[in-house]
C-alpha cells in the first residue's frame, strides 16, 4: 500500500487516506462543528447497517466539514512526503488528489449500480427473495438543509451492499496505483536533433577529417596519376 517516491521514503496512500478519514470524521467534524456554527449540519449523511432486520446506526457524515477537512490535512501530509523528483510541488498534490477522488467517484457509482439493479429486479423476484435481500444492507438518510428540500431516503439491501464493497474494493487499487514519480533528465542537443541534422552534422566532421590531396604535399604519399596507354609496334616486319 506505499506509493514509490524514486528512491525516498514510501507514501502509504491507503493507509494516511483511511487514518485521515477516521480522523476528520470522528473528533475533526465535532470540534470544528463548534467554531463553525453556521455551516455545520447544512449537509449531512445518516445511515444505518440493517442485520438480520437490524439496525445499527453509524457515525453521521457532514458533507461540508468532513470533506474540507480532509482536503486540508491531506495537503499538509502531500507536502511532507513528498519526493520532488521530477515533479513540482502542484503537479504532485494534484496527483494525489486525483487518485483519491476518481476512486470516490467509482466507489458512488459503483452504489448507484447496485441500486438500480434491485431496482430492476424488485418486480422479478418473489416476497420470499426480496426479504431475504433485504435482511442485509444499509438504510441512508440524505438531509440537505441549505436547499430548503425534505430527507432524501435510500433504502439498500444485500445486492447494493455487494456493489458497496466492489466499490471500495476498486477505490483502494485505484489509490494504490497511483502513478510513481521518477527523475526526468533533459534531453542533450545531440538527442534532440533530428535523423537528417545528424546525417549533415556527420558529413561535416567527414569532410573536415578528409586528407589534403594538394600537389605540394611529401611524394611519398599515393597520388592518382594518368591512365597512359601503350599502342603496339611492329618489330622484325618482313613483308611476304
Amino acid at each position: 500500500m506505499a506509493i514509490a517516491n524514486g528512491g525516498q521514503r514510501p507514501f502509504p496512500a491507503v493507509v494516511i487516506v483511511v487514518a485521515l478519514f477516521l480522523v476528520c470524521l470522528v473528533p475533526g467534524q465535532l470540534w470544528i462543528a463548534h467554531l463553525l456554527p453556521g455551516i455545520a449540519g447544512l449537509a449531512k449523511i445518516k445511515a444505518s447497517l440493517i442485520i438480520r432486520d437490524i439496525s445499527v446506526p453509524l457515525p453521521i457524515v457532514d458533507l461540508i466539514l468532513v470533506p474540507g477537512l480532509f482536503i486540508l490535512f491531506y495537503l499538509v501530509v502531500i507536502l511532507i512526503y513528498r519526493g520532488g523528483l521530477g515533479r513540482t510541488v502542484w503537479g504532485e498534490i494534484a496527483q494525489r488528489f486525483w487518485a483519491v477522488f476518481s476512486g470516490l467517484f467509482i466507489l458512488l457509482f459503483c452504489v448507484a449500480l447496485g441500486g438500480l439493479i434491485s431496482y430492476l429486479l424488485q418486480d422479478h423476484l418473489t416476497k420470499d427473495v426480496r426479504n431475504a435481500i433485504d435482511s442485509l444492507g444499509a438504510n441512508t438518510e440524505i438531509n440537505l438543509t441549505y436547499t430548503g428540500h425534505k430527507a432524501i431516503y435510500l433504502h439498500g439491501n444485500l445486492i447494493a451492499l455487494v456493489c458497496f464493497v466492489i466499490g471500495v474494493a476498486l477505490c483502494i487499487g485505484k489509490i494504490k496505483r497511483a502513478p510513481v514519480i521518477r527523475r526526468t533528465v533533459k534531453l542533450t542537443r545531440e538527442q534532440r536533433m533530428t535523423p537528417y541534422q545528424r546525417m549533415l552534422r556527420e558529413k561535416r566532421q567527414q569532410g573536415s577529417a578528409a586528407p589534403d590531396r594538394s600537389p605540394n604535399r611529401s611524394p611519398s604519399l599515393c597520388r592518382s596519376q594518368p591512365l597512359r596507354t601503350i599502342e603496339p609496334e611492329a618489330v622484325n616486319y618482313r613483308p611476304l
